[in-house]
């Protein structure tokens, strides 16, 4: 087995965040941006169906995929905010 990827695989902390079809606002964009900026251990978000304005979707991705690159995959559809310039 590679040790790097051994390693990968046995650190601890959260890789997935599955928050689909919730209820979320502009409060929680900010908070999430705040915690994105300081975890190195999420790879993943599910934002799907959550109803997130424009404003909420580009403080989440910009600020937080920007400040934490170690997030490779924000899934964002069927929210309000979701267009195709964002």
């Amino acid at each position: 087995m590679n040790f790097k990827r051994h390693k990968i695989l046995n650190e601890s902390g959260i890789r997935r965040i599955i928050l689909r079809r919730n209820k979320l606002n502009e409060k929680f964009a900010l908070s999430l941006q705040k915690t994105l900026a300081q975890d190195k251990y999420l790879k993943m978000i599910d934002l799907a169906g959550n109803k997130l304005k424009e404003h909420a979707l580009k403080v989440i991705l910009k600020k937080g995929m920007l400040e934490n690159p170690s997030v490779v995959c924000i899934d964002t559809r069927l929210n309000y905010g979701m267009n195709e310039k964002l």
